[in-house]
């Protein structure tokens, strides 16, 4: 795999500010079109799993911390003429983005009659998706295979 990034335009003002930090993201080859191409994508992280997962619109990656004993210099320019290196970054860690199934438990998502006349109010869309770990289209087949969504 080919190590390659880009700096923000905005990277040397928003790297001194704790929040705006840059973060390394490794990435496949579909990830990478997907955010390249502008898609939105999402972190989803639940109650019944530590992890967090990346959704795109088609796709879920598990995303996971990995720990560096070397810190990685990010430079910019030296890419030919005599052009000078610049240290523009430190790295001891990055994300990694790797392609994982969906993490659906429909069950648990969707309120269950009691028979008690009394009714939860049935989750949203947005609800769904903010919980569910899984892209936009593998949450819309695991609800055609077997659950109703009402306005969603």
């Amino acid at each position: 795999m080919a190590a390659a990034f880009a700096f923000s335009p905005t990277f040397d003002g928003d790297n001194g500010n704790p929040k705006k930090r840059l973060k390394l993201l490794e990435a496949d080859e579909a990830l990478v079109a997907a955010l390249e191409a502008g898609e939105r994508v999402r972190f989803v992280g639940n109650s019944s799993t530590p992890d967090v997962v990346l959704c795109t619109a088609r796709e879920t990656f598990k995303v996971t911390k990995v720990e560096s004993s070397n810190t990685t210099i990010l430079c910019a320019g030296g890419a030919g003429g005599g052009a000078p290196v610049v240290a523009r970054g430190l790295a001891d860690f990055h994300w990694e983005a790797r392609k994982t199934a969906p993490r659906l438990d429909l069950a648990a998502l969707l309120p269950a009659y009691g028979g008690d006349g009394a009714e939860d109010a049935a989750p949203t869309r947005a609800d769904l998706e903010s919980t569910a770990q899984a892209s936009a289209a593998e949450l819309d087949g695991a609800l055609a295979s077997g659950a109703v969504l009402v306005d969603g």
